[in-house]
């Protein structure tokens, strides 16, 4: 009775449906990865995007930080010749240690 009933299948009807199912899932499958690429090539170029900003903005702070070390350093020389001038007056007006 088994072998009465195989006989009634149409097995390249049955082998053509199951390649076309395998066929679509393929595809499915095909779609999804290029999805997943877009969604990823996007998160790249957006990270790429937001640390270009950070460096940007990095080489600002940088810039502002060595112009702020260059202005101490003038103050500091300003200070030093003023505390130069301070101790040459101080040496004119008090007496000379002995």
């Amino acid at each position: 009775m088994l072998k009465a009933e195989l006989g009634k299948v149409d097995l390249p009807a049955l082998d053509h449906r199951n390649m076309r199912q395998a066929l679509t899932r393929i595809e499915t499958a095909q779609e999804s990865l290029k999805l997943d690429f877009e969604r990823q090539e996007k998160r790249l170029i957006r990270f790429e995007e937001q640390t270009n900003r950070q460096f940007a903005a990095l080489k600002g702070d940088t810039e502002k930080l060595a112009e702020q070390v260059s202005g101490l350093k003038v103050d500091t020389t300003t200070l030093k010749e003023q505390m130069a001038l301070v101790i040459s007056m101080l040496h004119r007006v008090l007496p000379p240690d002995q």
